[in-house]
């Protein structure tokens, strides 16, 4: 499952990629499922986490009772529709991390959004502990970017490093993932 996971948001990252009315907006991050060596949790220790739609999963028109390719393709363009509906949501995103579940018996998919922690005056030493671990001259907010930049190997997908090669070889295959 966590295979056919990390493939749908690798499809909505390339999405968002390819769609020119979101050159503007920030790119995605999502997190891998697929966490063999628990990097995630280093990732997202010190931020807020929230579910995007609330209180219940958004339903999908999608079957996906199997796990291929094709059907990880269609989720991740109806998904990614979705999604574009709430970008004004997601702008602030650290990182994302897509979870499948069922609603009244449909398949049905929320987003786990990681954000920094919003500082109040007397929660600012904490913070700039952190940055002075980075760097010593480093400002709360360069901090997010170098959080940010740093990231590469550590398990999550980059939308960065993404071509505007299409997968369509990949996407076509009728492997099934657990």
């Amino acid at each position: 499952m966590d295979e056919f996971l990390d493939k749908i948001q690798a499809e909505i990252e390339s999405l968002q990629a390819k769609d020119p009315s979101q050159s503007a907006s920030p790119a995605w991050n999502f997190l891998t499922n697929k966490d063999d060596f628990n990097q995630n949790s280093s990732l997202v220790a010190d931020l807020d986490m929230e579910q995007l739609y609330t209180p219940r999963a958004e339903t999908l028109a999608v079957d996906l009772s199997k796990k291929t390719a094709s059907s990880a393709k269609k989720a991740a363009e109806e998904i990614y529709t979705k999604l574009k509906l709430k970008a004004s949501s997601l702008a602030d995103a650290s990182y994302l991390q897509l979870v499948l579940t069922k609603e009244s018996g449909r398949d049905a998919f929320n987003v786990k959004v990681y954000t920094e922690v919003e500082e109040s005056s007397s929660s600012s030493s904490s913070s700039s502990s952190s940055s002075a671990v980075m760097s010593s001259t480093t400002s709360d907010d360069d901090f997010t970017e170098v959080s940010r930049s740093s990231s590469s190997g550590t398990g999550f997908i980059r939308p960065e490093t993404s071509t505007s090669t299409s997968t369509s070889s990949s996407s076509d295959s009728d492997e099934e993932w657990d």
